[in-house]
């Protein structure tokens, strides 16, 4: 039996296709090399219809709204999976690979209506719709904690089809500590680990008599550890911490808060402050002042002014979007959305 800490890790998407194949490599537990990534999408995910796994790539595109923007969006909302927010005379759409692959499937878009507006990366206004992977390593029990969006963006190890009882498992189960084990005393935890050992014999007894993984994975205890890949974009992130992390609707479980506050930390090092949902102001994009600065609105229409470089203000004279920027807002406490509900 093999002990280990839950932790978490940013993966990045640099192709699309390695991303979309290291996420769903981690099902099996494979790093297999032999098919090229791209291959491998094509030939086993494609071809078998997983398209799920398509949902870890991430597609940003842009296009001028001018008139031909009411035909772009119609093609994209076809798939209501894409998400669409106005900034700055652009239009800006927010894709996962499968919603892109079906709408090329079924000939809704071609490769030439989306190659030259493919970008890399989002303004700074509406960062809140970049999508991040985080690869997490925690207890069986405590994955389902985190499958709170819909559609879900997950891939997780599969005590289906993986086998411990296989060399590449070294015989043996991997057991996530707990938040409680290192707070055990000697006794305790010495019960603790002789019950998950004979939770791991009885399991591996089942495989050598013939039972197949997906039945032995009964005698699997809740804290057996799995991997699992969440793609989501910082908006919906804030909503999971809120729930995992702040515990907005309830004390969150202690294995689920540590694996949110290690999200958390890493979003707040790349720039995102995840405060309570609750206290954020939510902004519109309206227009663009005189100064060429960008002038967004509360739910209440109150203007704030975006300087670049600077951050957002209130106006000395909410009637006059020219006007001379008043109060700093604090930028971690601000969302854009799309619309107001």
């Amino acid at each position: 039996m093999i002990l280990v800490d839950p932790s978490v890790r940013l993966m990045v998407q640099e192709d699309i296709y390695d991303h979309i194949a290291n996420c769903a490599k981690i099902c099996y537990a494979t790093t297999d090399t032999k098919l090229s990534s791209k291959k491998f999408v094509e030939n086993i995910l494609i071809k078998n219809k997983h398209l799920s796994m398509l949902r870890h790539a991430t597609i940003y595109l842009v296009y001028k709204i001018d008139a031909n923007i009411q035909d772009i969006i119609y093609k994209f909302e076809y798939n209501k999976y894409i998400e669409r927010i106005v900034y700055a005379n652009y239009m800006y759409f927010i894709a996962n690979g499968q919603s892109i692959y079906e709408l090329l499937r079924d000939n809704i878009i071609t490769i030439d209506f989306i190659k030259h507006h493919i970008i890399t990366d989002l303004p700074e206004p509406i960062k809140e719709y970049k999508r991040f992977t985080f690869v997490c390593l925690t207890q069986i029990s405590t994955s389902r904690e985190f499958n709170r969006v819909s559609p879900n963006n997950i891939a997780e190890r599969s005590t289906r089809y993986c086998n411990y009882s296989k060399d590449k498992f070294g015989n043996q189960i991997t057991i996530c500590k707990p938040h409680f084990y290192n707070n055990l005393s000697h006794d305790e935890r010495e019960a603790f680990d002789n019950r998950l050992k004979e939770d791991e014999y009885a399991y591996i007894k089942r495989i050598q008599r013939g039972w197949k993984p997906e039945d032995a994975r009964e005698l699997l205890p809740l804290c057996t550890a799995t991997e699992v890949a969440y793609t989501y974009s910082v908006k919906e992130w804030r909503q999971i911490l809120d729930l995992r992390y702040y515990g907005t609707t309830g004390r969150p479980h202690p294995n689920a808060k540590i694996i949110a506050t290690y999200i958390k930390d890493i979003l707040f090092s790349l720039g995102y402050d995840c405060v309570n949902n609750s206290l954020m102001i939510e902004l519109i994009f309206d227009t663009i002042n005189f100064w060429s600065n960008d002038i967004f609105r509360t739910k209440k229409g109150t203007p704030i002014v975006f300087i670049k470089g600077e951050g957002y203000y209130t106006l000395s004279d909410p009637n006059d979007i020219d006007s001379d920027p008043d109060k700093k807002l604090q930028s971690k406490y601000i969302k854009i959305i799309k619309d107001f509900k």
